[in-house]
């Protein structure tokens, strides 16, 4: 019986010590269009042949493309056999559905600045609408609107890191 309850408390006391192992995402870094796969590039020009690179980001064994494209700002990211994984337009707030205009406005974010609006497409899901808004204290909210207009996510956004998002987004 001493035996069992031993072999008992050895195994509780061994799992409680081993954790769950935790994979975190490697930083995204820039690289040069040379390091990025061909199979990448290929359904880059295949899905945007008159893109104008303006930089590639990779994280792991995926890459970001921002680019421009008959004077639109965009993105894509690939997974590095060059499958789609999300693309995303810069849009006005004019150029977004009535839904998703109604659902800002809407909202609890309506009265503050809305910095920026994105479309965004995740493969085999539906669109979403990424907004950066800005309020009076200087912080602001990164929120998502599915195509309804309803909010779908959001996250605060210290003072700091808007600024940080403001300065690497001046000109877009």
């Amino acid at each position: 019986m001493k035996n069992l309850a031993l072999i008992v408390g050895l195994a509780l006391a061994l799992g409680g010590c081993s954790s769950p192992e935790t994979k975190e995402k490697p930083k995204a870094h820039p690289v040069d269009e040379t390091s990025v796969p061909k199979a990448v590039l290929d359904a880059k020009v295949k899905a945007y042949p008159s893109a104008k690179t303006v930089s590639w980001t990779q994280q792991g064994d995926e890459y970001e493309i921002k680019f421009e494209m008959d004077g639109r700002k965009m993105a894509a990211e690939y997974k590095a056999d060059g499958s789609v994984l999300e693309t995303a337009e810069v849009i006005t707030l004019d150029a977004a559905p009535d839904a998703v205009k109604k659902g800002i406005a809407s909202s609890k974010y309506g009265a503050m600045q809305l910095l920026a609006l994105k479309k965004a497409q995740k493969a085999g899901k539906d669109e979403a609408y990424k907004a950066m808004f800005k309020n009076t204290d200087g912080g602001g909210f990164k929120v998502t609107f599915d195509k309804a207009g309803a909010i779908a996510k959001e996250k605060p956004v210290s003072k700091d890191k808007l600024e940080k998002w403001q300065n690497e987004h001046k000109g877009a």
